[in-house]
């Protein structure tokens, strides 16, 4: 088994309440036939690593291997819990889980661009609580394979945990938005008044008096004539409101 075998053995033990063996199947039914093709694994030699391959370039840092295969690890045991997945669906959700990976890279690289600092206390806390974080149902067997590959896969479950702290914190000083002024509001619109523009609307009240589609013609007639008839009292003065309870069929009319 290769250290990125190795890898998602080790993460299966990482969150909290249990992992389902169908993300361990999903695993090896589909990376071993594709995710290693596309990263240029070399199948001759079998000596894929994690250090060895990457996942992406970003701004020209690469991503590893390993972050992929943690985010998606984790995400398959939210998403097929139930154990049946065609490969079609597992197409798209590796695919969902690439692009969320990069968007969540991204972000977290703009919160450091900001300044933006992490609590290392906080982190090591969320780090912590993985590593000693067991499922009770685990066997010594699985405690034994965490214990053994622990090294490899805290790193980057750490870094995980800081992409999610710094979108946090990105997040948090995005939506602080200083209360303007009035004088600041007032030039705004006088620049913008375009942007305060709507569309002429109506206030409409209708009398809807219902015909069957299959209705003869005589009883188009007759509606049309009630119709003449009610237009006639509204024009005399008669309540528009009162009639629309009485006649209309619409659901507004008991209002």
């Amino acid at each position: 088994m290769n250290k990125t075998h190795r890898f998602l053995c080790a993460s299966k033990f990482t969150g909290i309440g249990n992992y389902y063996v169908v993300g361990v199947l999903l695993y090896l039914s589909f990376f071993t036939a594709s995710l290693y093709a596309e990263t240029g694994a070399n199948e001759q030699s079998n000596q894929v690593t994690a250090a060895d391959n990457y996942f992406a370039v970003i701004n020209n840092e690469k991503v590893g291997l390993s972050d992929f295969l943690y985010s998606f690890s984790e995400a398959v045991k939210e998403k097929f819990y139930h154990g049946k997945v065609s490969q079609e669906q597992l197409d798209a959700f590796k695919k969902e889980v690439a692009e969320k990976l990069v968007l969540e890279i991204l972000l977290s690289k703009e919160a450091l661009k900001r300044g933006l600092m992490l609590d290392s206390a906080k982190v090591q806390k969320e780090l912590n609580r993985y590593d000693v974080g067991l499922s009770k149902d685990a066997s010594e067997e699985e405690k034994r394979d965490w214990m053994k590959f622990r090294s490899e896969s805290l790193p980057t479950i750490k870094a995980s945990i800081e992409r999610e702290q710094l979108i946090a914190l990105l997040k948090e000083n995005i939506e602080k938005v200083e209360q303007p002024s009035v004088k600041d509001i007032k030039a705004y619109y006088l620049a913008n008044k375009d942007k305060f523009t709507a569309p002429q609307r109506w206030d409409v009240s209708i009398i809807l008096l219902p015909v069957e589609p299959s209705a003869s013609s005589d009883e188009w007639d007759q509606t049309v004539e009630q119709a003449d008839l009610l237009l006639k009292k509204i024009s005399e003065g008669e309540s528009f409101e009162e009639l629309a309870r009485i006649h209309s069929g619409d659901p507004s009319a008991a209002e």
